[in-house]
Parts: structure tokens; C-alpha cells; sequence
């Protein structure tokens, strides 16, 4: 495998320049490639360019991701959907005979040039040799994948694939299967860090990556778990404390205080909490509806018919009933001011909630009274960075190849809780981590690794011996 190394000065950070140097590689080359990098390296930032570029250079280019919130977070759709093959239980030849009843699929496979795949580390290698079986006999091309050209990105030292069927969990890395070791890839490395503010907490997130923390990285995290019981645990409370303790925040706090987003595991656990904090506040309820639309750009009309088929995609993108209350605590699920630091992760606390009002309006070129939004619906929302902004819907398009499936929503979610998997592509300002319940290798990096900066991290309870990294992994990823 060939490697280059780059650090963020080739990506295209700037909206006047016309491409970076690894994008301009990229498109005029041949060959197959994995770009590889630690959380908060520009991966996804990269890819978004690439995808942009491609498509300016009219290549037949496909996003997709291994997930469903990595997807939205890139503009695309999932790699399983690209391919047709739903949850690719079946043997490689029922799956063929699916994908060929599948026009969509069948006509996706053979007419795309460039497929990007984002979130690397979490395909599994028994998918990926399926998917190389479907793509050589649609393409009628005996090379891996049919010919088709990739660009894989993610870091194979986070989130691992989950284990099904029979290559089990030692060999179930997508980079022990066949077809990716035939690709041929080149390497690109990224490895200048452009989300961290803190020297000290990116070279402690380097050693917990490769599960080699030294004494004073776990003095470091212990010194956050005390800063936790300090800040948000009253004197009497327990040793034992945990969220289900209404002592481990500061009782006199108003309801404008931006408190930290507590990180789970588990969804349900999340799901819970975000429940009961909203629940608490005595404010009016206010509900804001998604509108979901799929549009058919080759015979430019709409395919409502078609939206529960992507359903699950777009619930990723955001919610389709969102309740808020003044004095919820919410984080913004988009990019919206770069500048002002108002990106996907950005935390704030709602101050104001405007309903969307429509009225009958004249219209005098009409003759007659028309339905008009006179006041947009939003909630002002002020952040930690001290920025205030009316938040208006926003509208997520994700890109199919000739549908484009859209959600337009408020770009909000609650932020009292989440899970480690829903922070893919988020950057953190305040975070309180219950890393006590963890039960796979590299959750407790991915989770650290969301955060901003020390400052901004909380730890409510941690098992030093859970700072887990897989040793096939580690080996492999020491090899590129």
C-alpha cells in the first residue's frame, strides 16, 4: 500500500479556493484509496469536498456511509442502501438476485464511477466481500468491486465493525477481507488535529486511541472525575452518584444555564434522561412538525409515495417531532456560522420560541387572498460561545444518485444526554461522560475524543480498565 501523509494546510478550508491538493489527486488519478486519520482531523470535511468537486467534474460519484448519522453528516446515503442489500443477512447469491429485482440498485452499481465510503472501520468484511460478488456480476467485470473505483475514509482505532455471520469477530475488519486487500489502496494519512484547542488533551487522546494511556493521562482523567463531583455533585452526595441523582447538578441554576451533555452508551438511557430534564421545566410546550419531501431529478417531480422507504435516514438528519421549551438545553445539528462557531455540536440553551404563523394575505397581482408565511418559526438560542441566534428550519438534502430525499426541520435536538454514537462528526463544548457501562473497544476514545478541549469534559465515573483498543486493529493501522 502506498502512503502519503497530509496535514490540514492540503484540505480546503476556504470557500473562494477552487479544491485541495489531496482532492485534485484524488480526481485525477486512477487508483482505489483510503484516507485514515484520528477524530477531528478533517476526514469528513475532506470527503464533503471531494464529493462537491466530483460531482462539478461531472464524475458519476456516490457518498454514502456505514451509517446512517454519517451519512447525513456527509450529504449522502448509506452504503447498504447504495448496494440494495438491507441488512445483507442473506448469502452473497440471494443478495445478487435481490439486488438485480432492485432497478434502483441494479442501475446505481453499474453506472457509478467513483463510490466514497465513509466510516470505514465499521463495515464488516463479510459485507464487503459480498458487496464485491454483487458489484463483478452487475458490472460483468471480474475486478474487485466490478471495477469500480473507491475512496474509503474513517480510522480504523474507533468504532469497530458489529460481528455477524462467519468470518467472526477476529477476522470480521473489512481490511482482512479479499476485496479490500485487492483494491491496491493509497494511503492517505491525516494527522494535524483541527478540532482540538488543547495541546495536552490532543497528545493524551493519541496514547487513549491506541489504548496506551501513561500515569499522568489517568491523572489527568481522574482529576476530570473530580472536577465532576466538584462542579455538579452537592457535598452530601453519594461516592455512587450518577444521573438518576437530583443532586448532581446545581439546584439554583436558572433556566438559561448551559449545562453539559451527558454522553451514554446506551440509547435508552439517553433517551430517558432527555425526557425527564425537559419534563421538569415549566415553560409552554411548543412542537415543531418535519416536512419531508423526495424529489426525482431526472423527471423532476416528487416521490412522496416513496418517503417511509427513507424514513430511517432522515430521522438521522433530525427529528420528526421536535418539543422544545424555553430553558431547554439543545445542541445545534448542522453547520450554520462556521465563523461564529455555530457547527454541529455547538451547545445553547432556547431563550425564545416563535410559532410559525400563516395568514391569508392579498395579493394584488392575483386578485385574490393567498396563504403566506408572515412569521417564520424558530427558537432563539444562545450558546456557550455567548452568540444568540433566532434558529429558523433548515432543510437537510441527502443525494441518491437521481432522487434527492430532503427533511426540513429545526436544526435542534435536546442535549441533556446522547449517545456516543450520535456524537459521529460532532465537535463538544461541555460534556459529562458516564463511562462506566462501556463494552466495546475504543468507546471511551470516541467519546473523549467528540470533546472540544480538558476544560470542557466532565467524567461522572470511569473503569480505567475499559480504555480498550483492538490489537488487530492497533497492529494494522500501525502497518499503513
Amino acid at each position: 500500500m502506498e502512503r502519503t501523509t497530509y496535514t490540514s494546510a492540503n484540505i480546503d478550508t476556504s470557500p473562494t479556493t477552487n479544491t485541495s491538493v489531496t482532492v485534485d489527486q484524488i480526481l485525477k488519478s486512477t487508483r482505489n484509496y483510503l484516507i485514515h486519520g484520528p477524530g477531528g482531523t478533517g476526514k469528513s470535511h475532506l470527503i464533503k469536498e471531494l464529493f462537491k468537486w466530483a460531482r462539478i467534474s461531472e464524475i458519476d460519484v456516490y457518498c454514502t456511509a456505514t451509517t446512517g448519522v454519517a451519512a447525513v453528516g456527509i450529504g449522502g446515503t448509506t452504503f447498504h442502501r447504495w448496494a440494495g442489500i438491507g441488512l445483507a443477512d442473506s448469502s452473497k447469491e440471494m443478495l445478487l438476485h435481490r439486488v438485480k429485482s432492485n432497478a434502483g440498485a441494479k442501475k446505481r452499481i453499474k453506472n457509478t464511477d467513483l463510490l466514497i465510503i465513509d466510516e470505514i472501520s465499521m463495515m464488516s468484511a463479510e459485507v464487503f466481500d459480498k458487496v464485491d460478488y454483487i458489484c463483478r456480476n452487475i458490472r460483468g467485470v471480474d475486478k474487485p468491486l466490478g471495477g469500480l473505483r473507491v475512496v474509503l475514509c474513517g480510522d480504523f482505532l474507533q468504532l469497530p465493525p458489529v460481528v455477524k455471520g462467519m468470518y467472526g469477530k477476529a477476522n470480521a475488519w473489512v481490511f482482512n477481507s479479499a476485496a479490500y486487500k485487492a483494491l491496491d489502496l493509497v494511503c492517505i494519512k491525516l494527522t494535524k488535529y483541527m478540532r482540538f484547542i488543547d495541546d495536552k488533551y490532543a497528545a493524551m487522546l493519541s496514547r487513549l486511541r491506541t489504548a496506551d494511556p501513561t500515569e499522568d493521562d489517568l491523572m489527568m482523567l481522574l482529576d476530570r472525575v473530580n472536577a465532576y463531583r466538584a462542579v455538579y455533585c452537592d457535598k452530601q452526595c453519594d461516592t455512587q452518584c450518577d444521573t438518576q441523582c437530583d443532586m448532581h447538578r446545581d439546584s439554583s441554576s436558572g433556566v438559561d444555564e448551559i449545562e453539559p451533555t451527558i454522553l451514554f452508551s446506551h440509547r435508552d438511557d439517553a433517551a430517558v434522561y432527555n425526557l425527564r430534564r425537559i419534563n421538569e421545566l415549566t415553560t409552554p410546550e411548543h412542537t415543531f412538525i418535519a416536512e419531508d419531501c423526495v424529489f426525482n431529478k431526472r423527471t423532476k417531480s416528487t416521490e412522496n409515495g416513496e418517503l417511509q422507504s427513507y424514513k430511517k435516514i432522515l430521522d438521522d438528519a433530525a427529528d420528526e417531532v421536535l418539543t422544545l421549551r424555553v430553558g431547554a438545553n439543545v445542541m445545534l445539528r448542522c453547520n450554520l456560522d462556521i465563523e461564529q462557531g455555530l457547527v454541529n455540536g455547538s451547545r445553547g440553551v432556547v431563550v425564545e420560541i416563535k410559532e410559525r404563523i400563516i395568514s391569508d394575505v392579498f395579493d394584488p397581482e392575483l386578485g385574490m387572498y393567498v396563504k403566506t408565511v408572515v412569521q417564520a418559526g424558530g427558537c432563539r438560542v444562545r450558546f456557550v460561545n455567548g452568540a444568540e441566534r433566532m434558529i429558523e428550519h433548515f432543510t437537510w438534502d441527502m443525494d441518491e444518485g437521481d432522487i434527492t430525499f430532503s427533511r426540513r426541520q429545526i436544526p435542534l435536538i435536546l442535549a441533556y444526554a446522547m449517545t456516543i454514537h450520535k456524537t459521529q462528526g460532532c465537535t463538544l463544548d461541555r460534556v459529562i461522560c458516564d463511562l462506566s457501562k462501556i463494552f466495546e473497544c475504543a468507546q471511551i476514545y470516541v467519546a473523549l475524543s467528540r470533546v472540544r478541549s480538558l476544560k470542557g469534559l466532565y467524567i461522572m465515573g470511569i473503569d480505567f480498565e475499559k480504555i480498550m483498543a483492538d490489537s488487530t486493529a492497533v497492529k494494522y493501522v500501525a502497518s499503513l
